[in-house]
């Protein structure tokens, strides 16, 4: 596999393949190497055609190339793992792309008619190629025609092309309510694609936007938050509560509500700042106007820590780890209070969550 992110093992679109790849695994019996660009010494083609004067076609620069290179030509299947970057491939992608010109010879010969390529060097017609595209963008049409396109020519039929939009959502564990369904279907794509092909059903959902455009524009946009010039530092502050409070929001699913209506009101104990969360099996409304509360079922008081986090409310409230916020927990006990009819308040400034 060649990993293309110029954020090496730290990238979502590494992750994707992994996935995919750990379902492969489970139905068959396959080596796995990686190669990740940027942890190696790759430089551009310098376009001398030296290895195109050569019979064995040997680059003449003396860099990491070389081992990627045996690599690529001794394996069965190859798989690319990059971001969509400017509507196209990363420039370290392209670079190496470029640097695997010694697979061709000069010469060329006639496929279909009007149309040619050169002749190959290796014969590599059992290879198979697959590639894990991520893009920050919501809408797959206008923004991944460019790789396609590349992919397509280069590889034909014998490529496997996935590619998944919203691909910051990968990012933030929080929204794991999202995305744990799209890994899932990628370990099944995995192993489908080992037993012969990707089933129509399981394409269909990693073709599926993860979130509603709405949705994901309220995501994206709360987490680009830039402070204005003439604002004050506090005023920034609460923009940015206000926006986690926000995302926090995002990540209640409808279907964890297993009964009526329930209110979860929240007061940070560090800062001026109290919302409510009003949920329903339709959705989660944010209210932070206290004028406009109602009565609660829970109220929790918490630093912000508690909630600025990515992993879970115990973490948070015990070990002041910066986790995310376990939103689903929270749900679930003001639910419980909901349904038994007494409200109840929990602080967790110093205290254990309790399970």
């Amino acid at each position: 596999m060649i990993t293309g992110s110029p954020r090496g093992t730290r990238s979502s679109s590494r992750r994707l393949a992994l996935q995919f790849i750990s379902g492969m695994q489970k139905h068959g019996d396959y080596e796995f190497e990686e190669f990740v660009c940027a942890e190696h010494d790759l430089h551009p083609c310098r376009g001398c055609l030296a290895c195109w004067s050569t019979v064995d076609g040997h680059c003449v620069q003396n860099d990491d190339m070389q081992q990627l290179f045996r690599s690529y030509v001794q394996a069965d299947i190859v798989a690319w793992a990059f971001p969509n970057y400017f509507y196209g491939l990363p420039s370290t992608v392209k670079m190496v792309l470029e640097r695997l010109l010694p697979i061709e010879y000069p010469m060329l010969a006639e496929t279909n008619p009007s149309h040619t390529k050169h002749k190959r060097r290796y014969d590599l017609e059992h290879q198979r190629y697959l590639t894990f595209v991520t893009c920050g963008l919501f809408n797959r049409d206008g923004n991944i025609n460019g790789i396609q396109a590349v992919f397509s020519q280069y590889y034909g039929a014998q490529c496997e092309q996935i590619y998944c939009t919203e691909g910051d959502l990968f990012r933030h564990d929080a929204m794991r309510a999202y995305t744990a369904p799209y890994f899932a279907a990628l370990e099944r794509a995995g192993a489908e694609y080992a037993a012969g092909g990707i089933t129509p059903e399981t394409r269909a959902i990693l073709e599926r936007p993860m979130l509603p455009m709405e949705q994901y524009l309220e995501f994206t946009n709360l987490n680009t938050l830039m402070r204005e010039p003439e604002e004050t530092a506090e005023h920034f502050r609460m923009r940015k509560i206000r926006a986690l409070m926000g995302l926090i929001r995002l990540t209640y699913r409808p279907e964890w509500v297993r009964s009526g209506a329930s209110v979860l009101e929240v007061c940070l104990t560090d800062h001026d700042y109290a919302c409510q969360f009003r949920m329903d099996g339709s959705g989660c409304t944010l209210e932070d106007d206290p004028a406009k509360f109602v009565p609660y079922d829970l109220k929790v008081l918490a630093p912000l820590r508690f909630f600025n986090a990515r992993g879970t409310l115990q973490q948070a409230a015990v070990k002041n780890e910066k986790k995310n916020v376990d939103f689903y927990l929270l749900v679930a006990m003001t639910q419980r209070c909901a349904k038994s009819g007494r409200s109840k308040t929990m602080s967790f400034d110093n205290q254990p969550l309790p399970v």
